[in-house]
């Protein structure tokens, strides 16, 4: 009951921090706007092929369905307002090399190289200082399309007066704080996750969520293009994009294979690996053909797609995520797999309405994707949480019924079962160590004269005894009924003498209250190294040497 109220915590501190992550960055989102800004959309003639057509809102224009690669769109609009002193012009292009004009005069140029080298252009938010006194002059944006992927639908143009950065971080608040937290909570995650490694194999779960994490973190900082805060490299920024969102399915595979292993029917979980298989294949030939200039990673975005659905679609029909025998831990990561594939591919309906269907809607502009990530890794810390949780218990647990299972239920030493595993130890290894073999004094006098309360009385000092007088130097076992024996290895076999004398010297200052004192026999055998003699053995001869000192005491006390 105390487990399962904790699991159901940790899931209700998940559900609050969402909720508390959420309501700030759409509370920051609202700070830091630049309310004076000027949207630039209405007014605007494009000209493609050779044909222009006029008074168009930019916003809203869709591209012709046939533009190819090299393909030059040009837009023009008088400029019939007064711009401010260090006012910026704000608009974003996909896959594009760009040049602005005012008047035919040259204020802007990128990615012209990129795209003479047949290189990846980039995408991206171009922001363009205005000079002033602009009114009345004609401003010029030439688009030349680099890739088969280029966007098919215009985007905003706006006029910024003041606090740029503050206005462009405000309107991507809520991108930027769930790819820094994602980020940020794999590098924590990975880093824990490989030094618990040597501890547990159940760590292995929380590296593969640390990936999935930053793969997604930077994903999302790229594609919302926040990423322009530290770095205004187009093509870099790009590259990024596509090789942290193509390496995803790989953890995700190896993710989906650990939670499901030994669960599943062979050909299910054969149907894993090779998804596994099709997802690093993929992200090799992709590379290895940008990297080369074959193909650029843009190009084999319609595939990746194609995956992701066919791996949705397996998952679903095959029931790989369904299981009655699930616990709360393992339920919490399947709903959480199951919100990232559906936000997956609510993105996706979204990302072909507006790119291959045309279809233009600022409403749509912008990803959900983001945040279905953020929620599924608070999904699969809460899970990861509960699994550590219960390994941890279960491992606490064993371990108490090892030390139970191992210990003599009266006096808590070792018992018997322990001595027998030490001994396979020592018998595995070629070591110098001694036995001591001790037999208590007077017992069966005491259980038959004073009762077995009594006698448990007296064992029990006696192990208290015993075990101070050997603490630090072996270890103490009582093997049953009035024996003992003591285990001392090679570092400390100097002690032995001395860890004797103070037997002897606890037992006389420990006998008050007991109706006989503290008394025993003892003998003890070492083994040498190289000597074939096993633990066994050495044992029988410190029983020996004990009996004859108990024989000898005995002879002196009838004298």
């Amino acid at each position: 009951m105390m487990r399962r109220s904790r699991r159901i915590l940790f899931t209700v501190i998940a559900f609050a921090f969402l909720v508390l992550f959420f309501v700030f960055f759409a509370n920051l989102s609202k700070r830091g706007l630049d309310n004076d800004q000027l949207h630039f959309d209405e007014g605007w003639s494009v000209t493609y092929g050779g044909s222009t057509s006029n008074n168009v809102n930019i916003a809203e224009y869709k591209i012709p369905e046939d533009v190819k690669i090299g393909d030059t769109l040009v837009y023009k609009k008088l400029l019939n307002i007064d711009v401010l002193p260090l006012s910026t012009l704000r608009f974003r292009t996909f896959h594009s090399a760009v040049s602005v004009y005012l008047d035919d005069q040259p204020i802007y140029s990128y990615g012209h190289d990129l795209y003479k080298q047949g290189r990846l252009v980039g995408s991206g938010f171009h922001f363009i200082n205005l000079p002033e006194n602009v009114d009345r002059r004609t401003i010029t944006i030439k688009q030349i399309v680099a890739e088969t992927a280029a966007a098919l639908t215009s985007t905003s143009v706006k006029v910024l007066h003041n606090n740029i950065v503050s206005d462009f971080f405000s309107r991507h608040a809520l991108a930027a704080g769930s790819g820094i937290f994602l980020c940020l909570f794999s590098v924590l995650s990975v880093f824990v996750g490989f030094i618990a490694l040597a501890y547990s194999r159940s760590f292995y779960r929380l590296i593969l969520i640390g990936f999935i994490s930053f793969l997604m973190g930077l994903w999302t900082m790229c594609y919302m293009r926040v990423i322009q805060m530290f770095s205004m490299d187009f093509a870099f920024n790009t590259l990024l994009e596509y090789i942290s969102l193509y390496l995803v399915p790989i953890p995700m595979c190896l993710l989906l294979i650990n939670m499901r292993w030994g669960r599943l029917a062979r050909w299910k979980m054969n149907g894993l690996w090779t998804f596994l298989a099709v997802a690093v294949l993929f992200f090799v030939v992709s590379t290895v053909s940008h990297a080369l200039n074959f193909a650029h990673y843009s190009c084999f975005l319609p595939f990746f797609h194609l995956f992701v659905i066919v791996l949705f679609l397996y998952m679903l029909f095959a029931r790989i995520l369904h299981d009655r025998m699930f616990g709360m831990q393992e339920r919490i990561l399947v709903y959480g797999i199951v919100i990232f594939f559906s936000f997956g591919i609510i993105d996706l309906v979204r990302f072909h309405m507006q790119w291959y269907l045309g279809v233009v809607d600022s409403n749509i502009d912008v990803t959900l994707l983001p945040l279905g990530a953020l929620v599924f890794v608070i999904f699969l810390m809460v899970s990861y949480f509960i699994y550590l949780y219960d390994v941890v218990m279960d491992k606490t647990e064993k371990e108490m019924l090892k030390q139970i299972a191992f210990r003599d239920s009266l006096t808590g030493l070792y018992n018997r079962a322990k001595c027998e595993r030490i001994f396979e130890v020592l018998d595995r290894r070629d070591s110098k160590y001694a036995i001591v073999s001790i037999d208590m004094n007077g017992l069966k006098k005491v259980n038959d004269s004073h009762g077995h309360s009594v006698g448990d009385k007296l064992l029990i000092r006696y192990a208290e005894v015993f075990k101070k007088a050997f603490n630090g130097v072996g270890t103490t076992i009582r093997m049953g009924g009035d024996e003992f024996l003591a285990i001392v290895r090679s570092e400390h076999l100097h002690e032995l003498q001395s860890a004797l004398k103070d037997l002897k010297i606890l037992e006389k200052s420990n006998s008050y209250g007991l109706p006989v004192p503290l008394e025993a026999a003892y003998g003890y055998a070492i083994h040498e190294l190289g000597d074939p003699a096993k633990a066994n053995d050495v044992y029988k001869l410190a029983d020996s040497k004990m009996y004859d000192m108990k024989v000898s005491t005995m002879k002196n006390r009838k004298n």
